[in-house]
């Protein structure tokens, strides 16, 4: 409440970036879409590991859900970027699957799969994964191939086809 009344007195408006998107490798793979031809599948998966590490400090605004479960707000709308910066998408249906942590009593994992005008992209992501240190990882997978990124390996691309060819 108080930063909109600083943005109301100061004629101020707010915006939202995206680390993610500037890393070089997906600005290269947007400028690869037309390799694969049109889209029928994208996938983008965010596991991590926060809620099961006992090592772990959780950030107090990451262990409160509101009208919209947190983990929506932090790591899927990094996904929903990534979708809106390949692709406008033209969402017809969606269909979401959540699990509860039940000792903080919040959302851990989402599920959601969006029907597109002419694909369909499924996002999934998770604080509930043993072993995913922010295992973000991007597949799309066209008519005529695939590109795929992992953050683990942000410099590298993997373009296949047909002639099952990768770089």
């Amino acid at each position: 409440i108080l930063i909109k009344k600083l943005l109301k007195k100061n004629n101020t408006t707010i915006y939202t970036t995206y680390n993610y998107l500037g890393y070089p490798a997906l600005i290269q793979m947007k400028n690869m879409l037309n390799k694969i031809g049109s889209p029928k599948a994208i996938e983008i998966q965010m596991p991590q590991e926060t809620f099961v590490k006992k090592d772990l400090l959780i950030a107090k605004w990451r262990k409160s859900d509101g009208k919209v479960p947190i983990i929506l707000l932090d790591l899927a709308s990094h996904c929903l970027s990534f979708l809106y910066y390949f692709y406008k998408p033209n969402i017809k249906k969606y269909f979401s699957k959540y699990s509860k942590n039940k000792k903080l009593n919040i959302a851990e994992s989402f599920d959601v799969i969006l029907e597109h005008k002419d694909f369909y992209s499924k996002i999934f992501v998770s604080k509930s994964k043993f072993g995913e240190r922010n295992n973000l990882s991007i597949k799309i997978f066209g008519k005529k191939g695939s590109l795929k990124w992992f953050h683990n390996n942000p410099e590298e691309i993997i373009f296949s086809n047909n002639k099952n060819y990768k770089l």
